[in-house]
């Protein structure tokens, strides 16, 4: 009698698991839409110029921003995009050095180069922004293609609780049904 009464109060795991593996895919679908992007302008630039006005239009709007410098054979570029506000105050900036270098060595002709960066930033507050390109460069050609998008939202609280639910619904689902325990050949042992 006792025992019947436990089991009808108790919790069916395998409900709980299947809860969880349901908002656990509803976290990661919502966290792909929020990393969808739309194109807000792109060009090509040399150094010293400055790209804007750029409007933003909301509070913590995140852009993702790809440059891809233009380098001759052993050369730099050193690069440092200055986000500034609509009076081209300094607010904060970004940058690498891009490189390529070839040769000849014992194995024949080779070829490296880092041309390339991509770096995520979030915009606080709305408003009118302008971004300087400053650095400098081993020849005096300075230019690169600078692309920037903007993107839905941050997905990454939706990605991690996502990836979260979806552990724990496996762990869930596995306490409840020892499938990957029966996989491996051991028998589940009913009480």
């Amino acid at each position: 009698m006792l025992n019947n009464e436990i089991e009808k109060h108790k919790t069916d795991l395998g409900k709980v698991a299947l809860v969880l593996l349901g908002f656990a895919i509803l976290f990661l679908g919502t966290g792909f839409v929020l990393s969808t992007t739309s194109d807000v302008t792109k060009g090509n630039y040399q150094l010293n110029d400055s790209i804007g006005p750029l409007e933003v239009t909301s509070d913590y709007t995140v852009y993702n921003i790809d440059v891809q410098g233009y380098l001759e054979d052993k050369s730099w570029l050193y690069l440092e995009l200055v986000l500034q506000n609509s009076q081209k105050e300094y607010l904060f900036s970004f940058g690498k050095e891009l490189w390529r270098e070839s040769g000849y060595d014992s194995d024949g002709a080779w070829s490296e180069s880092e041309s390339h960066f991509s770096q995520k930033i979030t915009i606080p507050k709305k408003g009118t922004y302008f971004l300087a390109i400053t650095g400098g460069s081993s020849t005096n050609r300075g230019s690169m293609k600078v692309n920037i998008t903007e993107q839905a939202a941050s997905a990454l609280p939706h990605m991690w609780i996502g990836v979260l639910l979806l552990i724990i619904g496996i762990i869930l689902n596995e306490i409840k049904n020892r499938t990957l325990l029966s996989m491996a050949g051991y028998e589940r042992k009913e009480h």
